[in-house]
Formats: C-alpha cells, sequence, structure tokens
C-alpha cells in the first residue's frame, strides 16, 4: 500500500523529504483494516482482551525464539587474554622480571615518594615502550592481585611470546628531552620566505 501511495504521489511532487514520506505512511497506516491490528496485536500477547500470562506465551512460542545462546559461542578467556598485547607478548619469564624489578623499586624507594622516576623508567624501557608505560603500571596492580596474569592462556601459542626488547638509554633520552627553541626555529627556517 504504502509504495502504491508513493507512486502516485511522486507524479505530483518531484522531491519528495522525509516529512512527505511520514505523511504517506500516515494515510497507509489508516488504510489498513482494522483485523489487521488486531491480528498483529494477538501475535505479540499486546491485545487486553486477549492476552496470556507471559510464562505460557513463551511455551507456546518457544520453536520460533531464538535465544542469546544462538548467536553466542562460549569462549574460554582469562584475565591473560584481558592484558595488553605488549604484555602477552613477553614470555613468563619476562613477565615476572618485570614485577619483581617495580618490586625492588618500591623497596628502595622512600616511603611518600613515586616509584616510577626516569631511571627507574628507563630500566622498565626493555620490557615495553614509552606509550605503554601507564599500561605496565596496570599490568604491575593486576599481577599482584592476581597470579594468572603470568601465565599464557592456552589461546596463546609459544611462537607469540617474546623476550623483552633492548633499548638503548640514548633513544630513550632523545625521546624524553624537549627542546621547544631548537624546534621552533627549525619550523620557522622551513617556513622562511626565500626571497627575504
Amino acid at each position: 500500500e504504502i509504495r502504491r501511495l508513493l507512486d502516485i504521489y511522486r507524479y505530483k511532487i518531484k522531491v519528495i523529504n522525509q516529512y512527505d514520506i511520514i505523511a504517506v505512511c500516515v494515510e497507509a497506516l489508516k488504510k489498513v483494516p482494522p483485523e489487521s491490528w488486531i491480528c498483529s496485536f494477538k501475535k505479540v500477547n499486546l491485545h487486553p482482551d486477549y492476552r496470556r500470562d507471559f510464562n505460557t506465551w513463551l511455551k507456546q512460542i518457544d520453536q520460533e525464539i531464538n535465544t542469546g545462546e544462538y548467536f553466542f559461542t562460549p569462549h574460554n578467556n582469562s584475565l591473560f587474554d584481558a592484558m595488553p598485547a605488549f604484555w602477552q607478548r613477553l614470555n613468563t619469564e619476562a613477565r615476572h622480571q618485570c614485577i619483581a624489578l617495580i618490586d625492588s623499586f618500591h623497596a628502595e624507594v622512600a616511603p611518600g615518594q613515586s616509584v616510577w622516576t626516569k631511571e627507574n623508567v628507563q630500566q622498565l624501557r626493555r620490557f615495553c615502550d614509552l606509550d605503554h608505560m601507564l599500561m605496565l603500571r596496570a599490568c604491575y596492580i593486576v599481577a599482584k592481585k592476581d597470579g594468572s596474569v603470568f601465565v599464557e592462556s592456552c589461546n596463546t601459542t609459544a611462537s607469540e611470546t617474546a623476550t623483552p626488547k633492548s633499548t638503548g638509554i640514548d633513544e630513550y633520552c632523545e625521546i624524553m628531552k624537549w627542546n621547544a627553541k631548537t624546534k621552533s626555529d627549525e619550523y620557522r627556517k622551513d617556513r622562511a620566505c626565500p626571497i627575504r
């Protein structure tokens, strides 16, 4: 019915906007016989005169219902699977070394001072990039609460693990230092007009 009304309407107006479509739908719905409305409300158990108890109605339509299990495949995921990718790529020995190193930082630092100093972060760089240090802090907290994050789940293969990478201190210092004056001078020099 709606398509027929749209075809009729299209001859009168060349461009149909959203309001025109709503008006056509309203006109089409006015032409639907009342028996169709009653039948559709009975099918979904919303007609007040024919309403059944919910459990009875569910038993009646049990064959037509696709439950959540139909779309869900069970997984055997552990907390290890929720850890960041750099943590999963480390082998078990490297994970233990990382946590032991952070524990040694805690033992050496005075109460009230931060464990995450520049020197300590330099030592942790062999386990992850500087961008992942905040995630490493979270991994440390999780590892202290639940030891299952040290062990690879059955879904992780041995070929995916790696030993900690070695990064030079020079690379770290290059990343950490910020010399705004030099950078801005280089930028201005590149933008300088060749005529001047």
